[in-house]
């Protein structure tokens, strides 16, 4: 695996991580709303 690789898959996972987080505070708001 080379480094281009790591890099690649560690952004993809550090934005799937945002992505669920920014998913779910949008929910808690439309709730609120």
């Amino acid at each position: 695996m080379s480094i281009e690789d790591g890099i690649r898959n560690f952004v993809e996972k550090i934005l799937s991580i945002i992505f669920t987080k920014t998913t779910q505070v949008v929910e808690c708001l439309a709730e609120l709303v």
